[in-house]
């Protein structure tokens, strides 16, 4: 059975560092009863590497903030 999985939690180097976040769980464990389809949504609007960008939101304001 596939089971979509975001890429950077494969391991794949695709985040907005450059880098990934392997998730041990998700490969050793789940990789056991699953194939996996691997999909980043960011690449298809973000490069890699790039900036930070944080969304935040309250009931006053939303403020999307570029950089660390």
């Amino acid at each position: 059975m596939k089971l979509g999985v975001s890429s950077c939690l494969l391991g794949i180097k695709c985040r907005y560092d450059g880098g990934h976040c392997r998730d041990k769980f998700i490969i050793d464990m789940l990789g056991k009863y699953f194939e996996f389809s691997a999909f980043c949504p960011e690449k298809i609007i973000f490069s890699t590497p790039r900036e930070a960008i944080s969304f935040i939101q309250n009931k006053f304001f939303s403020l999307i903030h570029k950089g660390l």
